[in-house]
């Protein structure tokens, strides 16, 4: 599991030879891949959730989150994913693989979508219809992440949540492994802020007894999250993203959690 992410300024032109060779066997095998149609494209499904703050109960006033969060914080490296999803041999952004966030929506798919949060996901998804917000944590948002999971068998799920939607969030990155059992969790939000803090120059996090670090690691929830995001994630996620798709294994398709932190490390070295 990534832990903690320890960002370096590594001296230019400290790159590995042996990274720079792993990106061009993989470009090299995934071009024969496609060529020879052992894969019918060069991008993996994801999903993004945004975790509800309260459960439906009669009577009860429900508070959602605010999807803003999660979709500015999904900004950048969903633009650069857009950009970067045509031909292999035209992608600068993703070496190979890319997470399948392939086009923006039209204006008349979003004047269509209703207010329960759930879009539902097709063949061919727009970036919005990746994003799932349940608006509450009920048991009918439960059924639906859980076909959504079935049919998207997504390779990676990004989370946002803030602190009292922690448990909800934990539920959903939870439903995620039991259903798609190589998912790659990535959970992000305010909770992460507010409970992991970096010590500027310090070569350690601290974490309070709240985060969901510290809950996976004393046992009280199971280690349901591989990767946890804090602060303005715009250029940090767009990285890690990176990272991960280079992670995914040619051969099964899914992630390789344990190749996440070299890729990440060989990224900041290399920029």
């Amino acid at each position: 599991m990534l832990n903690e992410i320890h960002v370096h300024r590594f001296p230019e032109g400290t790159v590995s030879s042996g990274f720079e060779e792993l990106l061009s066997a993989r470009r090299k095998r995934l071009s024969e891949d496609l060529a020879l149609g052992r894969i019918p494209h060069r991008t993996f499904p994801v999903l993004a959730v945004l975790a509800p703050v309260m459960t439906q109960a009669e009577g009860e006033i429900t508070y959602p989150g605010d999807p803003m969060c999660l979709y500015a914080a999904l900004s950048v490296t969903v633009r650069n994913a857009v950009r970067d999803a045509g031909p292999l041999e035209q992608a600068g952004h993703y070496n190979d693989l890319a997470p399948g966030w392939t086009r923006f929506p039209d204006r008349s798919y979003r004047m269509s979508v209703g207010e329960d949060g759930y879009r539902p996901y097709t063949g061919s998804p727009n970036t919005d219809q990746t994003v799932f917000d349940p608006r509450v944590w009920d048991r009918e948002a439960r059924e639906r992440w859980i076909g959504l999971l079935r049919e998207t068998q997504p390779r990676v799920v990004l989370i946002s949540s803030v602190s009292p939607a922690h448990r909800y969030a934990l539920n959903i990155a939870g439903l995620a492994k039991s259903e798609v059992p190589g998912v790659y969790v990535i959970l992000g939000g305010r909770h992460v802020d507010e409970t992991t803090t970096c010590v500027p120059g310090a070569t350690t996090l601290m974490i309070a007894p709240s985060s969901t670090l510290a809950v996976m690691d004393d046992g009280r929830v199971p280690h349901v999250v591989d990767a946890t995001v804090s602060g303005e994630a715009y250029h940090s996620l767009d990285l890690l993203m990176r990272a991960v798709a280079l992670s995914v294994d040619l051969d099964s398709g899914w992630v390789a959690p344990s190749a996440v932190r070299p890729r990440l490390e060989d990224l900041l070295r290399r920029h």
